[in-house]
């Protein structure tokens, strides 16, 4: 478990990849739609029968803001472990050093691509699209919980459930007091950030630079994460383990949870069009689609973040086979949608 710098820096660090995210783009569901699949629908329209999908503008947002931060996180931790014999404020690196690609790898990645195809989501950006009070992230990152609290659930034995069982109900009265609380303090931070008068910022920047400053902060969040604690700063790990049974470090967790949100209110509040979302689609397409993304990462043990970022950071190829997998079954998914159910 964190000690008490190690809550603050996970906190900061929440805040700081929340608002990356955000600035990059990322929190509208239509850039990944438009990166991933838009190559599918020109390829399938020629050569699939009944195909219906108008084509799609190619739009680069996903790979600058993933290239940046790739770049930055693989400078940043090289230097990390080059100038640290331990992290600041843990006992040790916790590296992962398992190799194998699995099948059960490669189907997890499979399932958190086909998610992420239909609701535009993956975990990350769908928690922070909360704040705009749209319906849809809310029941994407509902579904996406569930997932996860079935994957955990079902992965313990019965004596295992039933001993933890009031640590489960102490995680859920968690997650909805830090929701709580971040609803009671938006207005004053609302009212404050009023007088910064931020927004004229961003829009001063290129689209491209705006992309690159949101990739360096995802890589800067996740270095420094590893820097002071010594932990991967995966998404989607960090996060289901609020719903899991044998969590030992659930405060940790929601503490992150709640800077991630705070970061994207804090865009949100100075730059609302950073959260534009003109990705229309039944409630059905979120609902299944976070499903399907909670499964598929506890499955593949990892996310854009864990495996995206800072796997392929490692250069491990489990990582590498993870991205490209839910990253072809995104657009793939993505495409056939589009042209067949949508």
């Amino acid at each position: 478990a964190y000690n008490t710098p190690g809550r603050l820096v996970g906190v900061t660090c929440g805040v700081v990849m929340g608002a990356g995210i955000a600035v990059g783009g990322m929190a509208d569901p239509t850039k990944a739609t438009e990166f991933f699949s838009a190559p599918f629908v020109g390829l399938f329209g020629r050569v699939l029968p009944g195909f219906a999908a108008a084509p799609l503008s190619f739009d680069l947002t996903m790979g600058v803001v993933f290239a940046a931060a790739l770049a930055t996180n693989f400078v940043l931790y090289r230097a990390t472990l080059a100038l640290l014999a331990k992290p600041t404020f843990g006992e040790k690196f916790s590296i992962p050093t398992y190799t194998e690609i699995t099948p059960r790898l490669l189907a997890g990645a499979s399932l958190f691509g086909a998610g992420w195809a239909m609701s535009g989501f993956c975990p990350a950006p769908g928690v922070l699209s909360i704040v705009t009070g749209r319906l849809e992230p809310i029941v994407f990152t509902a579904s996406m919980f569930a997932g996860w609290a079935a994957f955990k659930q079902g992965s313990r034995n019965q004596l295992q459930r039933t001993v933890r069982s009031g640590e489960m109900a102490a995680a859920a009265c968690g997650i909805g007091g830090a929701l709580l609380a971040f609803r009671l303090v938006r207005g004053p931070s609302a009212a404050a950030l009023a007088h910064l008068q931020w927004a004229p910022l961003l829009p001063a920047l290129t689209p491209v630079t705006q992309q690159m400053a949101g990739g360096v902060a995802i890589g800067m969040s996740v270095a420094a994460l590893m820097a002071t604690t010594g932990k991967i700063l995966g998404i989607s790990g960090i996060l289901s383990g609020i719903v899991d049974p044998l969590c030992d470090d659930r405060v940790c967790r929601i503490l992150f949870l709640s800077g991630l949100v705070a970061g994207g209110e804090l865009v949100y509040q100075a730059y609302p069009l950073a959260f534009a979302n003109s990705l229309s689609r039944p409630l059905w397409c979120f609902a299944l689609g976070g499903l399907l993304v909670g499964l598929g990462t506890n499955l593949a043990n990892g996310c854009t973040s864990g495996h995206g970022i800072c796997g392929n950071t490692r250069l491990s190829k489990r990582s590498m086979a993870a991205t490209a997998t839910f990253m072809a079954v995104n657009g793939l998914v993505g495409a056939l949608l589009l042209g067949y159910v949508l």
